[in-house]
């Protein structure tokens, strides 16, 4: 905790320009996802439109969280947005298709039953992140995720139940001051 708490100490202006490009994104996300829902018979080019339109986004989205991680991974060098961008651009379809992986072998392993899904999930939580720090591609990222994750199995499980707990609380929170505010007026 005490080196998490220096790295966001001394990359605090940096992830505030990512949360910046984030937010820069979101409301231009939000404005055209508005006009197209405001299209009352879409033709064909406008679904074409909003496909195209939603796989910029994404690419975009998962561009910068992996140069936020190749902020954090390079802290050393004090590089900003914009070389961590730079750095990050050639990552995305590596990425892509570890994820592909990692999901392939998550549902596979869900087919066989719940528990093997969930065996799978925890073993390979890690891969995008091996991918990113380590250029450890494909199934070897998987295989390396689920090396480090033995051992651990146990704590890790605990720490995903306590952010998924402390979440699941904190949105049964807001949905109460929501519904009590709702009833009010």
């Amino acid at each position: 905790l005490k080196r998490t708490k220096e790295v966001y100490k001394n990359r605090f202006w940096i992830f505030i320009g990512f949360i910046l490009i984030y937010g820069f994104l979101f409301l231009i996300q939000q404005i055209v996802g508005v006009r197209f829902k405001a299209v009352e018979d879409p033709s064909l080019l406008i679904v074409l439109s909003a496909m195209l339109y939603s796989i910029i986004i994404w690419t975009i989205s998962c561009w910068l969280s992996i140069a936020l991680v190749c902020a954090i991974r390079d802290r050393k060098e004090g590089i900003g947005v914009k070389e961590s961008l730079r750095r990050s651009w050639s990552k995305i379809l590596p990425v892509v298709w570890v994820s592909f992986l990692t999901t392939s072998v998550i549902l596979g392993g869900s087919v066989l039953l719940i528990i093997p899904g969930i065996i799978f999930a925890i073993w390979f939580l890690f891969p995008v992140l091996i991918l990113i720090t380590e250029d450890t591609r494909g199934m070897n990222a998987l295989l390396k995720s689920r090396e480090y994750v033995k051992g651990n199995w146990w704590s890790i499980v605990g720490r995903i139940s306590v952010v998924l707990i402390s979440i699941g609380l904190i949105m049964v929170g807001i949905i109460g001051i929501v519904m009590a505010l709702s009833f009010l007026l």
